[in-house]
């Protein structure tokens, strides 16, 4: 994990084993993993570790180490991408902030909730198809 490493080589190391064949080995014992999709990654990625969580209208894509602002048509794609991930059971949503997209996803009959203070779960129910 990028936050954690010691020294500044340890960004090489991690795209090196990106590549890596022990990378594939891994991927292919873990099967088809779950995803996190979320408008607070911040706040919930350290505790799923071992679960990709992304956010659900990104601003800004990050590749090798530098930020790169996305335009308004872009983030609205990831968006779509990320709801398309949440309807074919490949992912959750976890939103923190009343918003839009809330109602969005509380009116599609295949999606189920649960909302726990301030922050609602959707998921795909699979019994209601």
């Amino acid at each position: 994990m990028i936050w954690q490493r010691n020294d500044v080589s340890s960004l090489f190391l991690a795209e090196k084993f990106d590549r890596s064949s022990e990378k594939k080995s891994i991927e292919a014992i873990l099967g088809l993993q779950r995803q996190i999709i979320t408008d607070a990654p911040e706040k919930i990625m350290l505790s799923f570790s071992t679960m990709d969580v992304f956010q659900i209208a990104p601003k800004n894509r990050f590749v090798e180490g530098k930020n790169y602002p996305l335009n308004k048509s872009e983030t609205k794609a990831e968006l779509q991408k990320n709801i398309a991930s949440l309807l074919n059971g490949s992912a959750i949503i976890v939103l923190f902030h009343t918003d839009s997209l809330k109602k969005e996803l509380s009116n599609s009959p295949q999606v189920s909730s649960v909302t726990e203070n301030d922050m609602v779960t959707f998921y795909l129910d699979k019994s209601a198809k």
